[in-house]
């Protein structure tokens, strides 16, 4: 392969190694996968040639297509999309939780665009890690109705721990987290923040509180000229459950 060059420093002659830093460069290498000299370069690689037709005809969106296109290059890498790189699943986990309750919108893609699942497959691990896959495949289904939640909970399956991280906080307990953030000044306003984000939600999902978490998720279906009087009911029985700094 002819030199293929992304700036003035940086440039490729083999693939694989190309493939590797599709994820640091994402603008650079949308260009330079649109360019003559790359579909040159790729035509002469049959089997990869023939992998490009195939996602092109899919016409995906550009963060998917250069994701895609990066394991079309270099099948062998570890897990890495939009500058992020992992080792284990445990490590994505750990990552997604880490930013709570902001949703990362690139590791979101992992998900919902259902690339994680499609990089397990690609490396056996439906396979050697059937139990792990069957839980991703779970969560991709469980997004087509609450990505948010479905995106909490992939996080907290992962990482494997029951911990939550808010806003920089670390809590081991739900009495303990809800003591924290009730007070009476806040309460309404709070309540109606969790259940949009979803992450506390799946926090209780975690710690065995499933019946918790669906009252909750009934309130929050209301219609919308309800939605106050919902939420405020909300904030009544998280005070009722757990207490509130205000009564202690």
């Amino acid at each position: 392969m002819e030199k293929l060059a992304i700036s003035d420093k940086i440039f490729y002659t083999d693939f694989l190694t190309m493939g590797k830093d599709v994820y640091l460069y994402p603008g650079r290498f949308m260009k330079l996968f649109a360019s003559k000299d790359f579909i040159k370069a790729l035509f002469e690689d049959k089997e990869r040639y023939s992998q490009y037709l195939e996602l092109k005809k899919e016409n995906p969106i550009p963060d998917v297509f250069l994701f895609k296109m990066s394991y079309i290059l270099n099948p062998y890498m570890s897990l890495r999309y939009h500058k992020f790189i992992f080792s284990s699943y445990e490590e994505l986990g750990k990552t997604i939780l880490s930013y709570g309750p902001v949703v990362d919108v690139y590791l979101k893609d992992l998900l919902i665009y259902h690339l994680l699942s499609a990089f397990m497959v690609r490396m056996r691990d439906d396979f050697f890690q059937e139990k792990t896959y069957k839980q991703v495949l779970l969560c991709e289904g469980e997004a087509l109705d609450d990505p948010n939640l479905a995106y909490w909970d992939l996080g907290f399956y992962l990482s494997g721990t029951s911990k939550l991280i808010y806003e920089g906080k670390t809590y081991d307990d739900p009495t303990l987290f809800f003591n924290d953030k009730l007070v009476m000044s806040s309460l309404v306003s709070f309540s109606s923040t969790f259940l949009t984000d979803r992450l506390v939600l799946s926090w209780l999902k975690r710690n065995g509180m499933e019946n918790k978490v669906q009252s909750f998720l009934d309130l929050s279906s209301v219609s919308d000229e309800k939605e106050e009087e919902a939420v405020k009911l909300l904030g009544e029985e998280l005070e009722t459950r757990f207490g509130s700094k205000s009564n202690l």
